[in-house]
């Protein structure tokens, strides 16, 4: 027997047992359970390191992002459909170049680019956390992901289509193509949350993920309005970083500052002039924490490196938590003193009546702004400390 003759012979034995196989698993756990096997079948973990990195960077559900792919190429790195879209997340190579290849930084052209799965990948789960963004419904962001931003505007505007001109009615969406879409891509969402459970996002171990073997920017995106946002794990990993140097400033107060101050916009200039993540006055970076860290780098440059707006507002609240400033160590006094100045939160606390055993009542800061600010920044910490938690607890 040559070669192709046993080639054939063996494909022909693997197929009529493989047929066997299916009609064993039929008789003995019923359709439902062999269609189970099929899609875990078809959750190729070879993608596993693109679609973690994705989710990881934009926020979107691992589960979601394989649903996605398989409605678009089901799992087909290499396809192109009629119309020229290309590769995992089937992406339009004018979409790629015009909307997506400006906001990541990407030098690859087009079809370079996106022939790349780890380009591909985190070309689409960018594109989709911008639609996501823009209109807050998965459904709705994944029609415009199928048929274009602009022809689902014209359906929001229709009661036929949409009750609160927001999000889609899935079943009256006028293009069969995409109300299909959107249905396919919901039924593997679902069953992918089934069969795995619904996933969370893991640890990263460095801001720029190096341990995946390729250096993703801390960019996640660029609104219509110029403001550039950086990925909060991104934030989280440099707190943890500086925390080894600023052992007295938790890293969680810092993301609950950063989130007050200027909700994770790396280019923020307030009305006072503050610059950056942390939102640091140039009179404060000047005196207080220039000398300190012995650095050349001009004011301005916290508006273009956040790991450095971090550093630099870490170090800034370790100054404040010091027992010469004292604030006796309070997170309270020192958000206090963040906002309103060292001096202030000091009369403050000598003021009878506003403050508890050494701390600042929130409700009582005779300043609004600043009682504003702390209540909010201690609303923030209790948030990140839950979600940080879930998300560090069940780290590889």
């Amino acid at each position: 027997m040559n070669k192709k003759k046993r080639s054939s012979f063996l494909l022909g034995t693997e197929i009529v047992a493989l047929v066997l196989i299916v009609a064993i698993l039929v008789a003995a756990f019923g359709t439902d359970r062999v269609q189970d096997e099929a899609d875990k079948a078809e959750y190729p973990k070879r993608y596993a390191d693109a679609v973690e990195l994705a989710s990881l960077e934009f926020g979107i559900s691992e589960n979601l992002i394989y649903a996605i792919i398989k409605a678009e190429s089901s799992f087909d790195k290499d396809a192109v459909s009629r119309s020229g879209a290309v590769g995992l997340m089937q992406i339009m190579p004018k979409t790629f170049e015009e909307d997506i290849k400006p906001k990541l930084g990407i030098e690859k052209s087009g079809a370079e680019a996106l022939k790349n799965y780890m380009l591909n990948v985190r070309s689409g789960v960018y594109y989709f956390s911008y639609l996501y963004d823009y209109c807050g419904d998965i459904e709705t962001a994944l029609a415009m992901y199928n048929a274009g931003i602009g022809t689902v505007r014209s359906w929001l505007k229709e009661k036929e289509y949409s009750k609160n001109g927001r999000e889609l009615i899935v079943d009256n969406i006028p293009y069969d193509e995409t109300r299909t879409y959107v249905l396919r891509v919901m039924y593997y969402f679902e069953k992918y949350n089934d069969i795995y459970g619904k996933d969370k996002l893991k640890a990263i171990e460095d801001p720029t993920f190096e341990k995946y073997g390729v250096n993703v920017k801390w960019l996640t995106r660029t609104d219509e309005k110029g403001r550039t946002f950086v990925n909060e794990l991104a934030c989280y990993a440099w707190a943890l970083r500086y925390h080894e140097t600023y052992t007295d400033v938790d890293p969680i107060f810092v993301m609950a500052i950063i989130k007050a101050e200027s909700d994770f916009v790396v280019n923020a200039i307030s009305k006072s002039e503050a610059y950056g993540l942390m939102q640091i006055l140039e009179e404060t970076y000047t005196d207080d924490i220039k000398p300190i860290l012995k650095t050349n780098k001009s004011f301005s440059y916290l508006l273009k490196d956040p790991e450095f707006a971090v550093k630099c507002g870490m170090c800034y609240l370790h100054w404040l938590y010091a027992p010469s400033r004292k604030l006796g160590g309070s997170m309270t006094n020192v958000a206090a003193a963040y906002n309103g100045g060292c001096g202030n939160a000091r009369i403050w606390l000598a003021t009878e009546g506003l403050s508890q055993n050494g701390v600042l009542i929130a409700d009582k800061i005779p300043r609004e702004e600043t009682r504003n600010y702390v209540k909010k920044v201690m609303a923030n910490y209790a948030y990140y400390k839950e979600y940080l938690a879930n998300i560090f607890t069940n780290a590889n």
